[in-house]
């Protein structure tokens, strides 16, 4: 592009911001599905560094089931799969259900963990 049309572009953008704005508000309410397609390939992209395609040849390797319980995604939670990985490193470990997931993230605490399984050890005792 030009020196002179991106000047040209600064100008008109300048001039006509309002109406831009509203004319770009308005397709996005229009293409909802391609809006939120975008925003959730950009999401993976920044987060995890792989595409929708690489996450949909994960699922198919995992056979459609969370990594970490086995269960089909959508036959115990209606939700979709959510991206599990190693906090420290940034490796995907797999595709997990977000209930898992929850999980996951208060056993990876092993303090939390012992504490967890001295009290349950505990109650059953008594």
């Amino acid at each position: 592009m030009t020196v002179d049309r991106r000047q040209y572009q600064r100008r008109y953008y300048k001039t006509n911001r309002q109406r831009i704005c509203e004319r770009n508000r308005r397709w996005g309410r229009n293409n909802r599905d391609r809006v939120n397609e975008c925003k959730r390939r950009g999401r993976l992209r920044r987060q995890y560094g792989i595409t929708v395609e690489q996450r949909d040849q994960l699922l198919m390797r995992q056979k459609g089931r969370c990594s970490l319980c086995h269960v089909r995604f959508g036959q115990l939670h209606k939700l979709k799969p959510v991206i599990d990985h190693n906090h420290k490193t940034g490796k995907i470990r797999g595709l997990i259900h977000r209930q898992c997931n929850t999980w996951l993230v208060k056993i990876e605490d092993t303090k939390f963990l012992a504490l967890a399984l001295s009290y349950l050890q505990h109650e059953n005792d008594l």
